[in-house]
């Protein structure tokens, strides 16, 4: 199985298949043996777009913050990624990918298909714009091994699609090279028809990708600071800092809240993980093994409640439960040895 994913689907919805769906099909994939499609073109796509999202998510804190400084008269720095800090957490992300992604060469013969495509105005070209780098999608997609089932996910109705459904030029042309090209809009399609293709797979027994993100993906240091002026600011006691101070003062709180975090989701993965291995185990219960595990009961109950405010967990009184049953299983799989090393300790 091969999966094509649009710069839409893979940066604006999923978040580099961060979320909806994105894990569960990084998990089935790695499971089933498929690869992801990224042609060089994508890639570039995936880049320049993850900037762009980013650059609007920094808008909207400066705007925040700004109002936040008139409610309050005064606002600390806030040490934000700048476009380099972001594309180097993109080409992270996609390094972490790489065992999933089948490689496309971008080869002059490549270039001069896509070309060739473009200037005829033959589909994926729109009616608005010569559509080259669809078309450098698509001959990218045609150079698959021969035999080959590829999901192609996008929802560019005008350059894929005819009629609210793919192309059947494109299936055909696909066919012609022993290609079963199937067009979905939705990720989720793809996931739902991983699982029901392979009922027999343990999901459980899956790498908890979407729970875990390899280290290599954290920047070492945030490089841009906010606010941006220039201005000296004052310590606490009244001394001037100069803004150079002031950004590494950032950067050094940044790296400490960043460690900070990280323990904080340890733990809330261990308690997530504890009553999803408990089920239907009583708080008193619950609280007792977390507190074997070296989590205090008054850490650990602050987290559960937490969990339950943010809906990943249910209180109904007397116990916690995980109602999603995907997340319960894997969630239960990552502290397994964990609890099986406390049950059978001695008493």
């Amino acid at each position: 199985m091969f999966v094509v994913c649009d710069t839409n689907v893979f940066v604006r919805e999923t978040h580099l298949l961060r979320k909806k769906g994105g894990p569960q099909l990084i998990r089935l994939l790695r499971a089933v043996r498929g690869h992801l499609v990224v042609p060089e073109v994508l890639r570039q796509e995936y880049i320049e777009q993850t900037r762009l999202a980013a650059a609007e998510e920094h808008s909207r804190i400066r705007i925040a913050l700004s109002v936040l400084q008139t409610l309050t008269g005064g606002v600390g720095a806030l040490a934000l990624l700048d476009d380099a800090g972001v594309d180097r957490l993109t080409l992270a992300r996609l390094e972490a990918l790489k065992p999933l992604v089948h490689p496309v060469i971008q080869t002059d013969e490549l270039l001069a298909a896509a070309a060739k495509r473009s200037l005829a105005k033959q589909r994926p070209v729109s009616k608005t714009d010569h559509g080259f780098k669809d078309c450098l999608i698509w001959e990218s997609v045609l150079r698959l091994p021969p035999g080959s089932e590829v999901r192609f996910i996008s929802r560019d109705l005008k350059a894929f699609y005819e009629n609210d459904r793919f192309a059947p030029d494109l299936e055909a042309e696909a066919a012609a090279r022993d290609l079963r090209v199937v067009g979905v809009t939705n990720l989720d399609q793809v996931v739902g028809e991983l699982q029901a293709s392979n009922p027999s797979l343990d999901f459980a027994a899956l790498p908890a990708f979407d729970l875990v993100e390899s280290a290599s993906e954290v920047p070492e240091r945030a490089s841009a600071a906010l606010p941006s002026d220039a201005s000296p600011r004052r310590t606490g006691a009244g001394e001037d800092v100069s803004p150079e101070m002031a950004r590494q003062g950032s950067d050094w709180v940044a790296s400490r809240l960043r460690h900070a975090l990280e323990t904080v989701q340890d733990q809330e993965l261990r308690v997530l993980g504890y009553i999803a291995y408990f089920g239907d185990a009583n708080k008193l219960q619950l609280f007792d093994a977390l507190a074997q595990s070296g989590l205090s009961r008054a850490r650990a109950q602050n987290i559960a409640e937490r969990l339950s405010l943010v809906g990943l967990v249910q209180d109904t009184g007397h116990h916690y439960l995980v109602p999603d049953r995907e997340l319960a299983q894997a969630a239960a799989s990552l502290v397994e040895g964990d609890i099986i090393g406390i049950l059978s300790r001695d008493p």
